[in-house]
């Protein structure tokens, strides 16, 4: 329906990161608990999660005119952008893009990476709550 609705505007009051190995199940309602196989990555800053898309668009140019026949679209980047407060055995790798933890001592905490990197795939997700203040 077309037209002005404040409550289909989208504020997130707060919410949490979460990470899963690929092909980790999501809860099947929004009531359940996500699974053990699931890393809260903890505080982030006040910014949140930033949701943004880049398209790359390419003209079709043509001897017989001046502007571009057609444009295609050749390139899509989406980007997730956020700042992970805490530095733990669950941030750290997911930071570096794997590795394991060596060592923690006290607030001593140590990361190790293979020369290799990681070859594991992990599947990110965003849960936010809305505030249930209404104005």
């Amino acid at each position: 329906m077309a037209g002005n609705n404040a409550r289909e505007i989208r504020v997130a009051g707060n919410g949490r990161i979460l990470v899963a190995n690929l092909g980790t199940l999501p809860p099947t309602d929004t009531v359940a608990e996500w699974g053990s196989g699931w890393k809260d990555l903890g505080y982030t800053t006040t910014d949140g999660v930033k949701l943004a898309k880049k398209d790359k668009i390419d003209p079709i140019d043509t001897w017989q005119s001046v502007s571009a026949a057609r444009f295609v679209y050749s390139d899509r980047d989406l980007t997730l952008k956020f700042q992970l407060l805490q530095m733990n055995e669950d941030t750290l790798p997911f930071f570096f893009g794997g590795g394991t933890r060596v060592r923690q001592l006290s607030d001593l905490l140590r990361h190790g990476l293979g020369c290799r990197g990681w070859s594991g795939s992990q599947v990110l997700v965003t849960e936010t709550k809305t505030p249930s203040d209404t104005y």
